[in-house]
């Protein structure tokens, strides 16, 4: 799998990322949108989801993310980055400090919790 990043400046949302990956039959590519700061946090209950703070060692974003726990001890080197994009579970993809949903990561849904309605 290789990464290309394309420069871009401006509007965050026009940036993207094209991932490549070679197949047996063909090489598939897709375009990936940056995600903002507020997109890397919409979250819905979930007990096995972490927030990465920007100042935790390690942060190679260098803001503020989400991850998941893939073990109940809940503990970051045992999670995998993820972002809620449409109310479903992505992986997220860290790239030259920046963030990009990636594909869909649904047994995170495995650990939601009943949303509270008041």
């Amino acid at each position: 799998m290789s990464l290309h990043c394309p420069r871009g400046g401006g509007d965050i949302r026009l940036n993207f990322l094209t991932i490549t990956t070679a197949s047996s039959s063909s090489m598939d590519s897709v375009e990936l949108t940056e995600l903002s700061a507020e997109e890397l946090l919409v979250n819905k209950p979930n007990s096995r989801i972490l927030k990465v703070e920007a100042y935790i060692s390690g942060n190679k974003l260098g803001q503020p993310f989400l991850t998941f726990a893939v073990t109940a001890e809940q503990k970051l080197d045992k999670s995998i980055p993820v972002v809620l994009v449409n109310g479903v579970w992505h992986n997220l993809i860290i790239k030259d400090k920046k963030g990009y949903a990636y594909q869909p990561y649904p047994s995170v849904h495995d650990f939601d919790l009943p949303e509270i309605v008041e």
